[in-house]
């Protein structure tokens, strides 16, 4: 089996245990710029439960990404949670809906278990650019009627009232639809298992330790960091975050500006390799 293939059935191999083991796949839609401290607090908390996490957090997205990834990554998801508060968000120029909705639409569509939680408009301050009028307005309007028609919907004000009530409501819902709630030490134990790729071996692997800072090695297991740098070779920073907060015990937030760090590190490895290869080429010439 070459290279590429076997490291692709190690991450198959794990992803399954992932999947439909004992961790729930979670994806959190809402509008970006008004909800980041609300986002980053439901991650923490979902992610102190166990449960993987896709967010655009951890792709770098950003309103106007393309919806075909945005719903891609709904597909991948055993649970959908929808935070909306006064922004209708981006809207998809061939829908004519904004992309939380239409995640929400996919997520519907796909019977998947969902929380739903509204921004408590009375007793919840929000700037004035973060709120919609018009036409936007009028969209929200209309998907909020649809949410309180079709769902128990909860209502959020701060980030830690918010996390308090997806601490609460996720376990619940997850027992309801299918009796798992993740381990706390189930990720730890599975790097134990991780299957290695055959080209990053122990020498390799050495070096690549010693080319990461040691302040981004802060704190994290070795076993736990060479599993980390498998995922981001590999080109799965979700799956690398994730690891750091579960294994490493970070914060969710602390784990992705970990994650990222490290990445860059071995980006300079890289860079520094071509050059060199660069300067070889020309001096053989």
């Amino acid at each position: 089996m070459d290279r590429p293939a076997a490291y692709l059935q190690a991450l198959c191999h794990l992803r399954d245990i992932l999947n439909f083991g004992a961790m729930p796949t979670v994806f959190l839609g809402s509008t970006y710029e008004d909800l980041r401290e609300h986002r980053q607090a439901v991650l923490e908390a979902a992610g102190r439960l166990g449960s993987l996490v896709r967010a655009m957090e951890f792709f770098g997205a950003r309103p106007g990404v393309p919806k075909d990834e945005c719903l891609d990554m709904v597909r991948r998801s055993d649970v959908y949670i929808g935070l909306f508060a006064m922004r209708y968000g981006s809207v998809d120029r061939d829908s004519g809906k904004s992309i939380s909705h239409l995640e929400y639409l996919e997520a519907r569509s796909l019977n998947l278990p969902t929380l739903i939680y509204l921004i408590d408009e009375r007793n919840q301050p929000v700037l004035p650019v973060h709120v919609d009028t018009g036409a936007a307005a009028k969209h929200l309007k209309k998907l909020k009627d649809e949410l309180l028609a079709n769902h128990t919907v909860g209502y959020f004000t701060s980030p830690d009232n918010l996390a308090k009530q997806v601490a609460f409501d996720l376990p619940a819902l997850l027992q309801r639809t299918s009796g798992i709630v993740g381990e706390p030490n189930i990720l730890a134990e599975l790097v134990e298992a991780l299957p290695r790729i055959d080209w990053l071996s122990d020498q390799r692997w050495s070096f690549l330790e010693s080319q990461i800072s040691a302040a981004n090695k802060s704190g994290v297991p070795d076993r736990v960091l060479r599993g980390v740098v498998e995922f981001l070779l590999s080109d799965d920073r979700l799956t690398a975050a994730y690891l750091l907060a579960k294994a490493a015990n970070f914060p969710i937030r602390k784990a992705i500006d970990r994650a990222v760090a490290i990445e860059q590190d071995i980006a300079k490895v890289v860079t520094s390799g071509v050059q060199a290869m660069k300067r070889h080429g020309q001096n053989s010439s």
